[in-house]
C-alpha cells in the first residue's frame, strides 16, 4: 500500500477556464464552476494534484485500490461536487504544475474519467476531509502504458454545469491538510521466458 501526500506548491494548482490563468500559490484549489455553458467567463475552474511516488510502478501492473482524499472547504459552501469529472493524465511521469497559460488543460488526459457527486458531502458549515470516489480505472490505465513514477489527477471544474461546488485545500495553505493518495497495487507482471530448442 502506498500513501502519498503533494508535496510541494507547484503540486497542485489550479487554471481558469476562459483565460487559462493557472494559480499555483492559493490556500484553495478551486474545481468547480458558478455558470452553466462554456467558457465564458473565468468562473469554471481545473484543478490539478501531483503525487510523486516513493517507488515507481511497473508497466502491467494491477491496480487494486486507488482513491484521493481532499480537506473540502465547507464553510466557503464549496463541499457539493455535482457530476464532477475526475480524470488523470496519461504519461509515465508528469511534471510539476507552472503558471504558464494553460498548463492544465494542454496535458494529455486518459479515457476514463470518473465522476463524483455528492452534494453537502461535510454535512454543514465545517471543513472536512472527503474520499474521491475510486479512481482504480484511471490509474490502471496509466499503468497498463507506462512504468509510472509521478500520477497528476485533474478535477474537471469546466465540464460542469452550475451547480458544482468544489473547493479544497491547498499545500500553501497549511501544508497538513493538502491532498493525500492511497494506492494499492500487486506485484508487476514477469515475462514469459522464450523456450529454446536443442536439435
Amino acid at each position: 500500500d502506498v500513501t502519498v501526500t503533494v508535496e510541494a506548491s507547484n503540486n497542485d494548482a489550479d487554471e481558469a477556464c476562459f483565460s487559462d490563468t493557472v494559480s499555483i500559490v492559493r490556500n484553495l484549489i478551486i474545481a468547480d464552476s458558478s455558470t452553466s455553458g462554456g467558457c465564458v467567463s473565468d468562473t469554471k475552474y481545473d484543478g490539478g494534484v501531483r503525487f510523486v511516488l516513493p517507488s515507481t510502478i511497473p508497466l502491467g501492473t494491477t491496480i487494486l485500490a486507488a482513491y484521493i482524499e481532499v480537506y473540502l472547504s465547507a464553510s466557503t459552501g464549496s463541499d457539493d461536487p455535482n457530476s464532477e469529472p475526475v480524470a488523470i493524465q496519461y504519461a509515465a511521469g508528469p511534471v510539476a504544475f507552472t503558471t504558464t497559460a494553460g498548463d492544465i488543460s494542454a496535458r494529455v488526459l486518459a479515457t476514463a474519467t470518473v465522476l463524483w457527486t455528492e452534494p453537502d458531502a461535510c454535512g454543514g458549515s465545517i471543513d472536512c476531509w472527503e474520499d474521491t470516489p475510486s479512481l482504480t480505472a484511471l490509474v490502471q490505465e496509466v499503468a497498463n502504458n507506462f512504468t509510472i513514477s509521478t500520477l497528476v489527477f485533474v478535477f474537471r471544474g469546466s465540464q460542469t454545469g452550475a451547480s458544482n461546488d468544489l473547493q479544497f485545500e491547498s499545500w500553501d495553505a497549511s501544508g497538513t491538510n493538502q491532498a493525500i493518495l492511497h494506492l494499492t497495487y500487486g506485484v508487476a507482471p514477469t515475462a514469459t521466458p522464450t523456450p529454446t530448442h536443442t536439435l
